[in-house]
C-alpha cells in the first residue's frame, strides 16, 4: 500500500505477533535523498539536499545555506556529509548556538532522520526523502516472556483509540476510555485556568499521576534563549507517598537523565516494562538511585522542538499499559503546544514590560526634571553652607536634597521590580518584624508631616516563606500612598496603622496598611492598579500601585482594597500560608 502525497515521507512499520514473527507494511518508502527543511523564518518551506562535502550554513552569502534570520552567525554551522554517507552536523563560529533536538550542539553530532535543528530564531529539520509526518514515535520495551520489541508509529486515528471498545473486552475498554477521557477533560480544563507555567505543569502531572496510578511524575523543560536553567516540575502520586530512600541526591532530579535522555535523543516516547532488566538503562545509576522498575517517558514536542519530556515511573513491575503510553503521548503532545504558548505569552508579557518602561521614561520626564531641580537647590545650599561653614545653610539645604533622593530611588527601584520577570526568593521571614523596621524607616516622615505611625501586630504570627526584599518593596509603596493621602484640607488627626493577622483556619496572612485620609475617588479607584494611574495625583509616577501587584502575584497572593471618600483607605496584602 503506498501513500501518493509526496509531501508525506513513508516509514517501514514491522508489527512482531506472538510468535515473535515480523510483517511489514510500507508505505511510500524513499531512501537516499537527504534533506534539511526549513520550518521557520523568511525561507519557510526551503528544501536544500545535502550532498557529499561539506554543507555551510549562516548569514553570510558565501555559505550554501544563506539564512538571514537573527541569532545566525555569518559561518555558522556546517553539514558534513563523507563519513560512510552519513551526516554530522557542527558549529563553526564560538558565538554560534546551534540546538539539535533541544540540546546545545558542543561537538561534532551525527544526524538522524527526522532530527530537529535551531539555529538563532531558525527551525530546520533533517528528513530522508520528501517530508517527515508530524506523528507521534512510540518505543515499547516488554520483558522476555513477552512479545519482541515492537516499534511503530501513532497516528492521530490511533490515539482515537483510547476511546473505542472492542466486543471480546467491551466493559474493560469502556473503562479505560472513559478514564482516559476524563484525564483530557480535567486536563483541558486546566489549561484555561492560568499562564502561570508551574502551575499549570503541577495540575497536568497530578491528573496525569492519578490516570496511569504511577508513583511519580515529572516534568523537564530545556533551557530556552530567554530562560537560561532548566525547568523541573514533580510530585508523587497522593497514595504512593515517597519511602525514606528516596530521598537525599537524587530527589534534586527526581526522574531519570538516561530515560530523558534517550528521549530527548530520539525524539521517541518509551514504556519500559522493567527498567533493571532492559538493557537500554539497567546499568544507569539514576535508575537504581530512584529504584525505578515501570516507567514511560513521552517527549513534548512544540511546533518547531523538543521542549522537553514527561517521566511516569512506579516502583513495582509491569505497572503500565500500552493504553497508558497511548494515554501519556496524547497528553504529552497537549502538553508541548500549551508550553510553548505559556512561553509565548511571557516572552510577550517582558516585552509589554519593557516596552512599559520605555513608556515610563517618557512620561515620568517632567517629575524626574523635578526632582533634579529640588536636588539641585539643595545643593547649591549645601555648597554654600559648607564653604562659609554655615551648618545652618547646610541643613536648610539637605532636607530637600534627602527628599529628593527617596523619591528617585522610589521611582528607580519600582521601574526596574516592574520591567524584571523575578522569582521570590523565599525565606522564612517575621513579616512583623519587617513592619517594625518600615515603622522606623518612615519615623522620620511621619513626625514632619504631623501623621501619627501605628502598629498593630498580630502576636501570633508565624515565620512565613516570603522574599523579604520584595514584600519590603510592596509595603513601602503602599506606605508612601497613605502618607500622600492627606490633602491639606485635612483637619483631623491623621493616622496611618501597620496591622498584620493571622488566619490559620484559612491558610493566610494579611499584612495591611491603612489611612484615615481623604479615601480615593471612585474613577480613580476602579483603575489604580493600571499603569501610570496615581492615586496622588500630580505627585505619583502611576508605578507603585502596579509593582505591588506584581510582586504580591508573584507571591501567588492577592491585594485587596476599601475605600471611602472622606474618611479613609485600607489596603490589604493576602499571602498563602502553610505550616509544610
Amino acid at each position: 500500500m503506498y501513500d501518493t502525497d509526496t509531501n508525506t515521507v513513508g516509514r517501514s512499520i514491522e508489527l512482531f505477533g506472538a510468535q515473535g514473527n515480523a510483517g511489514s507494511i510500507e508505505i511510500c518508502r524513499e531512501d537516499g535523498m537527504k534533506i534539511l527543511r526549513v520550518l521557520s523564518g523568511a525561507n519557510e518551506g526551503n528544501v536544500y539536499v545535502l550532498d557529499k562535502g561539506d554543507i555551510t550554513i549562516g548569514s553570510s552569502n558565501e555559505c550554501d545555506i544563506c539564512l538571514r534570520e537573527e541569532g545566525v552567525e555569518p559561518f555558522h554551522a556546517k553539514v558534513e556529509v563523507n563519513r560512510g554517507n552519513t551526516p554530522y552536523i557542527s558549529n563553526l563560529s564560538e558565538n554560534a548556538k546551534t540546538y539539535v533536538n533541544g540540546l546545545s550542539l558542543s561537538r561534532s553530532e551525527r544526524l538522524n532522520p527526522g532530527d530537529r535543528i535551531r539555529l538563532g530564531k531558525v527551525a530546520l529539520r533533517y528528513e530522508m526523502g520528501h517530508g517527515v509526518g508530524d506523528s507521534l514515535e512510540i518505543e515499547v520495551s516488554r520483558e522476555e516472556s513477552a512479545p519482541p520489541q515492537i516499534q511503530f508509529t501513532l497516528s492521530d486515528s490511533e490515539i482515537s483509540n483510547l476511546f473505542v471498545s472492542t466486543a471480546e473486552e467491551d466493559i474493560e475498554s469502556l473503562r479505560r476510555a472513559h478514564s482516559s477521557l476524563l484525564a483530557i477533560y480535567q486536563i483541558n480544563q486546566v489549561l484555561g485556568s492560568t499562564f502561570d507555567l508551574d502551575t499549570l505543569l503541577l495540575k497536568m502531572l497530578e491528573i496525569t499521576l492519578a490516570s496511569v496510578d504511577g508513583d511519580r511524575g515529572s516534568i523537564y523543560l530545556l533551557p530556552t534563549e530567554n530562560r537560561n536553567e532548566e525547568v523541573i516540575v514533580s510530585c508523587y502520586h497522593p497514595d504512593h507517598p515517597p519511602k525514606m530512600s528516596d530521598s537525599g541526591g537524587a530527589a534534586k532530579k527526581p526522574f531519570s537523565r538516561s530515560i530523558t535522555n534517550y528521549v530527548l535523543r530520539t525524539g521517541q516516547s518509551v514504556l519500559t516494562s522493567d527498567a533493571t532488566e532492559d538493557n537500554r538503562f539497567m546499568l544507569e545509576e539514576s535508575v537504581m538511585a530512584l529504584q525505578i522498575r515501570s516507567a514511560m517517558c513521552v517527549p513534548l514536542k512544540g511546533r518547531h522542538d523538543v521542549l522537553g519530556v514527561m517521566h511516569i515511573d512506579a516502583g513495582t513491575r509491569n505497572v503500565f499499559t500500552i493504553e497508558s503510553l497511548r494515554l501519556l503521548a496524547c497528553i504529552g503532545d497537549m502538553a508541548g503546544k500549551v508550553i510553548e504558548n505559556a512561553q509565548l505569552f511571557a516572552e510577550n508579557l517582558q516585552k509589554e514590560r519593557l516596552a512599559a518602561i520605555g513608556q515610563a521614561v517618557a512620561s515620568t520626564a517632567h517629575t524626574i526634571k523635578n526632582i533634579l531641580n529640588s536636588m539641585n537647590l539643595g545643593g547649591e545650599l549645601i555648597d554654600i553652607g559648607i564653604k562659609t561653614n554655615n551648618m545652618e545653610d547646610v541643613k536648610t539645604g539637605w532636607k530637600p536634597f534627602k527628599v529628593s533622593l527617596d523619591l528617585l530611588a522610589d521611582l528607580t527601584f519600582n521601574m526596574l521590580d516592574f520591567s524584571t520577570e523575578k522569582k521570590p526568593q523565599l525565606v522564612l521571614t517575621d513579616v512583623n518584624q519587617i513592619m517594625k523596621e518600615l515603622a522606623n524607616l518612615m519615623k522620620q516622615q511621619a513626625e514632619e508631616s504631623d501623621i501619627e505611625l501605628r502598629l498593630d501586630l498580630d502576636t501570633s504570627m508565624p515565620m512565613i516563606k516570603v522574599d523579604p526584599s520584595g514584600i519590603r518593596r510592596a509595603l513601602i509603596n503602599l506606605v508612601s500612598n497613605a502618607f500622600e493621602a492627606f490633602s491639606s484640607r485635612t483637619k483631623k488627626r491623621k493616622r496611618v496603622r501597620l496591622i498584620t493577622r493571622f488566619k490559620p483556619d484559612k491558610g493566610i496572612v494579611l499584612l495591611s496598611v491603612e489611612d484615615n485620609g481623604d479615601g480615593i475617588p471612585q474613577e480613580i479607584a476602579s483603575k489604580m492598579f493600571d499603569l501610570f494611574v496615581s492615586t496622588k495625583g500630580n505627585k505619583g509616577t502611576g508605578l507603585g500601585l502596579v509593582v505591588t501587584k506584581k510582586i504580591v502575584e508573584e507571591h501567588r497572593g492577592k491585594i485587596l482594597y476599601k475605600t471611602r471618600e472622606g474618611q479613609g483607605t485600607r489596603f490589604t496584602v493576602i499571602l498563602p500560608y502553610s505550616s509544610k
